[in-house]
């Protein structure tokens, strides 16, 4: 499976940007030991849903820090690529990990052109941008918007992991 490339020396230019990174990464503990926690094959769509959703309702708990976060995310952006960066790089990408190794038990059940996009497919409904989605957008309460993308979560891993048995 591809790894999304890590940040750039650059990375924290103020020291706002790396305080909020701290904060975010603090509030994880719960999650980087569920990922780090041995699953077997059969439980490792449910360890993804698991990991997604407890990822969401940190967001939810946390609105207006992971809204901060995401402001600060676009301003390195912005900035990076007005410095002539045509593809800056202003996060780890730990969804990515989170997801890759969740899903590893089941990485044979998954057909070749799916393992890269069910990952992506599960990074981009984890977390405040689908969050702010769902809530902007959609006009969703904050539990119906974590119960949505736990749905459209489970959606695609019951339509590209494979059972073990066919």
């Amino acid at each position: 499976m591809r790894t999304p490339s890590s940040a750039s020396a650059g990375y924290f230019p103020t020291q706002e940007s790396l305080l909020l990174e701290v904060s975010v990464n603090l509030d994880v503990d719960d999650i980087e030991v569920l990922v780090r926690t041995p699953v077997a094959a059969p439980d490792a769509r449910a360890r993804a849903l698991q990991v997604l959703t407890a990822f969401n309702r940190h967001v939810a708990a946390e609105e207006v820090r992971y809204r901060t976060v995401m402001r600060l995310y676009l301003d390195l952006w912005l900035a990076a690529t007005a410095a002539g960066d045509d593809a800056p790089v202003v996060r780890e990408g730990r969804r990515w990990r989170w997801f890759e190794t969740t899903l590893a038990p089941v990485e044979d059940q998954l057909a070749p052109e799916h393992r890269d996009r069910v990952v992506a497919a599960l990074a981009v409904l984890a977390g405040p941008e689908a969050f702010s989605v769902l809530r902007d957008v959609c006009h969703m309460a904050a539990d119906d918007a974590v119960d949505t993308a736990e749905w459209m979560a489970r959606t695609v891993l019951t339509a590209v992991v494979r059972d073990a048995d066919g």
